[in-house]
């Protein structure tokens, strides 16, 4: 009996697996410049991913999160998102964005029911410094730390060779 009810269990979780597998795997993919081509297999009220664009400006955090979306090679090609989730903990302009709903083209308007932002690990922390610099010298203000001259590197760990003794002292 016991056997029955495990094996129960595991076949409910497999097929439940897959289903939501299945139905994830339904919503299609779209890229940003799709949304405006009028001969798009886009259907009306499809809920749809666009994962190629990044926050351009924010309109309203709350009581609804509003904001223009579009991508960085073409920002006059934006989008206006409405969701009334919260805004993702790295919620910026500049910062690369997933939205998951459905798009009204007469609006340009996205209608949004999950907002994802970008893992900021997969930044190049050297372009990162670079804008940093740029903002900093744009407001008068030094670098905070000194560049590393080309081909310099880090000096190398010495290791500590320590030995042990067993056995006690008298």
């Amino acid at each position: 009996m016991r056997l029955f009810v495990i094996g129960a269990i595991f076949v409910l979780s497999a097929v439940t697996l897959v289903t939501v597998g299945v139905l994830s795997s339904g919503i299609r993919r779209f890229e940003l410049k799709d949304l405006f081509d009028p001969d798009s297999e886009m259907k009306l009220g499809e809920n749809i991913v666009v994962d190629n664009g990044q926050i351009v400006a924010i309109e309203s955090l709350s009581p609804n999160l509003v904001f223009k979306y579009a991508t960085e090679q073409r920002p006059e090609e934006s989008i206006r998102v409405e969701s009334s989730r919260n805004p993702p903990e790295n919620f910026r302009v500049g910062i690369g964005a997933s939205i998951k709903g459905t798009f009204d083209p007469q609006t340009r308007s996205f209608k949004a029911y999950q907002v994802s932002t970008n893992c900021p690990s997969r930044y190049d922390p050297k372009e990162e410094l670079k804008k940093i610099d740029q903002q900093r010298k744009a407001e008068g203000q030094p670098a905070p730390y000194k560049p590393v001259p080309t081909g310099a590197s880090l000096p190398r760990h010495h290791e500590n060779k320590t030995v042990a003794l067993r056995g006690s002292v008298r």
